[in-house]
């Protein structure tokens, strides 16, 4: 992606259905939710029974002040900061740096 460019605007450069998988690794859990949905538009250049793995922080089982398991216990993972308008559907760890660590329920 080009400096200065918006990720919810970007569109891979591949046609659609030329791709077995498509991967990304710690990608969602930088992203606002635009730039995430438009992301998940890479789907498109999958073939017919193509797979996509794609990793993300989830909130589903995040409750607020409830222990964290693991390595997830650390402040890193500190998902109580809701961003925007998308309620608890969408948190942050860092309020004045919002892509540092993103989650999605």
């Amino acid at each position: 992606m080009a400096a200065g460019s918006d990720a919810s605007d970007y569109r891979f450069p591949y046609d659609d259905a030329s791709f077995d998988v498509v991967s990304a690794a710690s990608v969602f859990t930088h992203m606002l939710p635009e730039a995430a949905e438009r992301y998940f538009r890479t789907a498109r250049v999958l073939k017919r029974g193509g797979r996509a793995v794609f990793s993300c922080f989830l909130l589903d089982n995040d409750v607020a002040g409830r222990e964290r398991p693991l390595g997830f216990g650390r402040d890193a993972f500190n998902f109580d900061h809701s961003f925007g308008d998308y309620g608890d559907d969408f948190a942050i760890v860092v309020p004045s740096n919002p892509e540092q660590m993103t989650a999605f329920r």
